[in-house]
Order: structure tokens, then sequence, then C-alpha cells
């Protein structure tokens, strides 16, 4: 009786010992890793690409393609942001038509409304009959939700802008600070 006793101490101390041995040879004998959890956080990237400018509803529409370089769906909720002219000055603010939903690998189209301002009309106006085309500057942030989490990311964007892309089309004024029109 006392010797199956042993063989079955000597059983459980193999069980219990054997897959700590086993971790501590896959480390190299070094226990720091073994203990030490690691963690890669799951990539968050994209890549905006100016493709155009439409005129519809009496605004300007900045179309960007997205493509949603990262490992987890993606879903640009807004746009917070200002566009400038020459020399700096405000034409008005840029906001999000809509909101985007893009999974990873995945391209998307995202739609920017320019509403213009008083002031940025006839500026624009009076640069275009003396140039064909000029180039206007976006600076801002825009708004992202990854896993239910909230994020802001700066937005940078430069595109020109011409009498073409104006051609034909009747420009409204935005009420900066005012309802969505």
């Amino acid at each position: 009786m006392a010797k199956v006793g042993a063989i079955v101490l000597a059983l459980s101390v193999a069980v219990t010992l054997a897959p700590i041995v086993y971790a501590l040879n896959q480390y190299g004998w070094d226990i720091r890793p073994l203990v030490t959890p690691v963690y890669s956080p799951p990539k968050i990237d994209y890549t905006m690409r100016f493709k155009g400018v439409e005129i519809e509803g009496g605004h300007i529409h900045i179309i960007i393609t997205i493509t949603n370089l990262g490992e987890l769906r993606t879903w640009f909720m807004g746009v917070n942001a200002t566009a400038f002219g020459l020399n700096g000055e405000v034409l008005g603010r840029v906001v999000l038509t809509h909101s985007l939903v893009i999974d990873p690998g995945s391209l998307g189209v995202l739609r920017l409304r320019l509403e213009l301002d008083h002031k940025a009309i006839g500026a624009l106006a009076t640069h275009l009959m003396r140039s064909e085309a000029m180039q206007v500057y976006v600076k801002g942030s825009i708004t992202v939700n990854v896993l239910g989490s909230e994020a802001t990311a700066p937005l940078t964007l430069s595109f020109p802008l011409s009498r073409k892309d104006l051609a034909g089309g009747t420009l409204t004024v935005g009420i900066l600070g005012g309802p969505e029109g």
C-alpha cells in the first residue's frame, strides 16, 4: 500500500512540475518572459487620399477615399475642421456629411462638406478670376470609434480647387456656428 501511495505522489509531482519545466525550457530558463504578460494592441491605421470636389446642394463637397489598414472595424463619426485659403484666410468650416464604417482592409468614401462664409465666397471668386486654381488647406480633427471607444485624430488635408471644379455650380453661404443645412 505504501508503494502505491509513493507512486501516486511521484506522479502528482511530475504532473505538476512537468509543465513548469517545459515552459522554462521554452524560454531558455529565464523566468521573466515566462511570467511577464505579452500584449500587442491591435493596429489602428488608415490612409486618406483626395479624390475630387463636387458642388451639391449649394456646398462644396470634398471627396476622400479612405483605406482601413488596421486590424479592427472603424467607424468614422465626425469631422471638426476649418478650411483655409491663400495667406491663411478662413474659407469656412468642414463637416462630415455621413458617418462611415469601414472593415479592415476595405476602402470607403468620406464626403466632407465645406460651408463657406460670406467673405470666403468673395475671396474665392476674386482669386479664381485671376488664377486657374488655388490650394485649399483643411486642418482639424476626425472622430473615430473603435470597439466602442471614441478617439480623436488630427486631420490635415490639402487639395486644389479650380474654376473647372466650380463651373455650373451655385454656392450658398454656410452660417458658421449655426445649424447644419
